[in-house]
């Protein structure tokens, strides 16, 4: 009876460890050391990651520091040679890079050997991915990564095969730079990469070749020699082979001269010798060859310099807005115009509160409705680059259940009758507002369901609702999907909540919210750090007191949404409206348009994307914009029709928002001019200031 007493109870404990090792938590992260961590000033480490299980980590140990030292850390990618799924034989030279302070994710899970698993080839869409996960593993409030990655500096880099792997990606505008190892192109199609990727690049890059001996030598030289629109170097090792030195002690030396082009690339000046005068004093056996470091490689001249303000030359747009202020038509004003790249004029008058005597500043925050349209607009587009989505794909492609139907005529009970749209809605039609949404009759039909208690809140402000901490963006705009269009798509203008759907659309798409996407994308490479939808408490302080003129008189005026722009708890953000902040933040977004896509020396957009969605009309030209209104993808193009003074020249564009807050881009003239009121009901003072700007520079 004993033994089986004793039996049963070694039957429970031995099922109990097994109950526990099935339920409690296990982490099943592996780690280890290669080389004793490196020689950089962070001792690096191997990891896997729950979140990143198709690759492998090699990262600095302690983020923290690294972050504390040097700010936060630059992103390598690479693809390994063959373009096989493990790292183990790159694993000195990636070890060493990160001891450097970068994190660096290579394909193909973890492994302590070469041995521990079969070995195969990568998907083709690796790099990519990589780059999507770690960026939202950078937002994840809850990762060891959240705000330790510079999204705007991001390498990508590849042996051999991996090479091509990493040149199939040069549309990519989030890559900063491309690195090829022992690699090339040349006349080949290989894993993605053809000879018109070389032509694509859009980032510096550098191949880092083995000498005669290497096979991919004379590909890569063909591909050195055909680039001639961004900074290239060709480096040379003469005794490396097509194997590199990557199996070398601390990775030999590719990874000294990987290590001094990412430094040089993100910022380290004191490198720039070596890779464009080619002075390789401390690289026995190198060779280096470089191009296309021209000077506006080097150092842009239109980047919103803080050249020296000329006090007389800009006097009269000073009288203009003194002048507004003191006949009481406005209680204050900000001003900025930048002229090839140089700030001219940066200036604030009036009282943000009079009732509390509060100056106005330059630094103040103002709620700037709808140019939050053109923000998530570029948002958009930079999915488009990104290769995830086209302009002129149907919306049905990525939300089924938009309507495909055009209201005809509204019944007294609500009922209505339909046809077939006679073209699918594409992206391009809600860009430009032309798509149909919420649109004629559908507004009616609205009415009628609101009248008989079935209406739902669409057309009504969710700040109105006082639901900012309960609605989503998804929640508002799938109550629109039931409803039919009301016209044809492309064929007439209606403005607003298009812009929403397009919101909506970039988190489906991009699998992030409306507002961390743009952050990521947008906001934090032009450092718009000050822009936002929501903000603490400890910045109501910064806001402008919104008033009205009317009848000549000027007194306070609340509005509700801009008493919804303090808040922790908020999950609704629009795509349409929502932003606010200073000037001088929009105005890196303006000066970045007129760049072609570009801001101290990050992309954004390609040159062709932004004129794309400034020169071409998508509306037909009767439309309820007005005589001669036009519109492209985000913006109003002027013309010789319709311009807001003479002066404005016929490539400029604009939005403005409800408040009064106006911008102009105008290329021609290399100008960018800004007008910040927040007023509901005002003269409409801007031309006085835009005529004013123009004067200044006749």
């Amino acid at each position: 009876m004993k033994n089986l007493i004793f039996i049963i109870s070694f039957i429970i404990t031995i099922l109990s460890f097994a109950f526990c090792a099935i339920t409690q938590p296990v982490n099943v992260s592996d780690s280890k050391y290669v080389d004793n961590g490196g020689r950089g000033m962070f001792k690096s480490v191997v990891v896997s990651d729950d979140n990143m299980r198709d690759y492998t980590i090699y990262r600095p140990e302690d983020l923290k520091r690294v972050k504390a030292q040097k700010g936060t850390v630059p992103l390598f990618i690479f693809a390994n040679g063959r373009c096989n799924d493990t790292s183990v034989p790159y694993e000195r030279f990636l070890s060493e890079v990160a001891s450097h302070g970068y994190i660096v994710i290579a394909h193909g899970a973890f492994q302590y050997e070469l041995h521990d698993r079969i070995i195969q080839t990568t998907p083709h869409n690796m790099i990519p991915k990589a780059i999507d996960r770690m960026l939202s593993l950078n937002a994840d409030k809850n990762s060891e990564y959240y705000n330790i990655i510079s999204v705007d500096k991001i390498a990508v880099g590849g042996h051999s095969c991996g090479g091509a792997d990493a040149l199939s990606t040069a549309t990519d505008p989030r890559i900063k730079t491309y690195l090829l190892f022992n690699s090339g192109i040349g006349d080949m199609s290989m894993f993605g990469a053809t000879p018109e990727s070389v032509s694509k690049i859009h980032a510096p890059v550098i191949y880092i070749a083995g000498g005669p001996s290497d096979i991919a030598y004379p590909n890569a030289m063909m591909d050195y020699e055909r680039i001639s629109d961004v900074p290239v170097v060709f480096a040379n090792f003469h005794e490396a082979g097509h194997s590199g030195t990557f199996d070398k002690e601390f990775g030999g030396s590719f990874s000294e001269m990987t290590i001094d082009w990412l430094d040089f690339i993100f910022g380290n000046d004191d490198k720039r010798s070596l890779f464009t005068e080619e002075i390789t004093d401390e690289y026995p056996g190198w060779t280096l060859l470089s191009r296309n470091f021209k000077k506006e490689h080097v150092k842009k001249s239109s980047d919103l310099n803080n050249s020296r303000i000329d006090p007389v030359r800009v006097s009269g747009i000073d009288s203009v807005l003194k002048s507004l202020v003191d006949q009481c038509k406005i209680n204050s004003v900000a001003a900025f115009v930048a002229k090839s790249g140089d700030i001219v004029y940066n200036n604030s008058y009036g009282y943000k509160d009079i009732e509390k005597n509060k100056k106005a500043s330059v630094d103040d925050y103002y709620v700037m409705f709808s140019q939050t349209k053109a923000v998530t607009t570029v948002a958009f587009m930079t999915l488009v680059e990104r290769g995830l989505v086209a302009v002129n794909d149907p919306v049905s492609k990525y939300l089924p259940g938009i309507s495909d139907q055009v209201v005809l005529s509204v019944n007294e009970d609500g009922t209505y009758t339909t046809r077939p749209v006679s073209t699918p809605m594409t992206f391009a039609h809600l860009m430009s507002h032309s798509s149909g949404l919420n649109a004629g009759l559908v507004k009616d039909i609205i009415q009628k369901e609101r009248m008989l208690k079935k209406a739902v809140d669409i057309g009504k402000s969710i700040a109105q609702t006082g639901l900012l901490n309960k609605w989503t963006l998804a929640s508002y705009m799938e109550r629109l999907l039931p409803y039919p269009l009301g016209f044809d798509p492309g064929s007439q203008w209606d403005y607003h909540i298009s812009t929403d759907m397009l919101g909506y659309l970039i988190e489906i798409i991009s699998g992030m919210s409306l507002r961390d996407y743009t952050k990521q994308y947008v906001l934090e490479p032009l450092e718009m750090d000050e822009t936002d939808w929501y903000f603490p408490s400890d910045k109501a302080s910064r806001f402008v007191k919104t008033y009205n003129y009317e009848n000549g008189i000027l007194s306070p005026f609340r509005i509700s949404y801009s008493d919804n722009v303090i808040g922790d708890d908020y999950s609704y953000c629009q795509g349409a409206a929502g932003l606010s902040g200073p000037i001088g933040d929009y105005a890196k977004f303006c000066q970045m348009l007129l760049n072609k896509g570009e801001f101290r020396e990050r992309r954004i957009l390609k040159p062709e994307t932004v004129e794309l969605m400034t020169t071409v009309n998508q509306l037909p030209e009767d439309n309820h914009g007005g005589w001669g209104f036009k519109f492209g993808l985000g913006f109003e193009l002027f013309n010789e029709k319709k311009r807001p003074v003479p002066q404005v020249s016929t490539t400029a564009y604009a939005w403005g928002g409800m408040l009064g807050t106006e911008y102009i881009i105008d290329p021609e003239n290399d100008l960018i001019a800004l007008f910040y009121l927040n007023m509901s009901k005002r003269d409409f003072v801007y031309p006085l200031f835009l005529e004013q700007v123009y004067e200044t520079f006749k």
